[in-house]
């Protein structure tokens, strides 16, 4: 993807809690605001939710394109979703604040 904006970035949160609501329901109370990173597999939404972002693209049957249309993660204009990538660091750092920001309120309701 290009430069993103932010109403861009909560369409994708949107989607990505949207879906994440129908195929694991109870995912929001595994989240920790705290640890919440995007560019990390492990303390990602994905990460928290499913044990680690791999693994949780498996078990839901999406991939990397998939995934960052639903606001899971970051990628190149080539797809390459590796956040350590310069490139993508800023994208990632990004992501991880609107999802903290979209998320604050929500886990103070469960």
């Amino acid at each position: 993807m290009t430069k993103t904006t932010n109403k861009e970035l909560q369409n994708r949160i949107k989607a990505g809690i949207a879906f994440l609501n129908v195929v694991k329901p109870n995912w929001l109370k595994e989240i920790d605001l705290e640890k919440l990173d995007l560019s990390n597999g492990n303390t990602c939404i994905i990460g928290e939710s499913f044990g680690n972002y791999e693994e949780g693209l498996n078990q839901l049957e999406i991939n990397d394109i998939v995934a960052e249309k639903l606001g899971f993660c970051e990628s190149t204009k080539d797809g390459d979703v590796d956040s350590s990538l310069p490139s993508l660091k800023p994208k990632y750092k990004a992501l991880t604040a609107a999802w903290k920001k979209t998320l604050r309120p929500m886990l103070k309701k469960i």
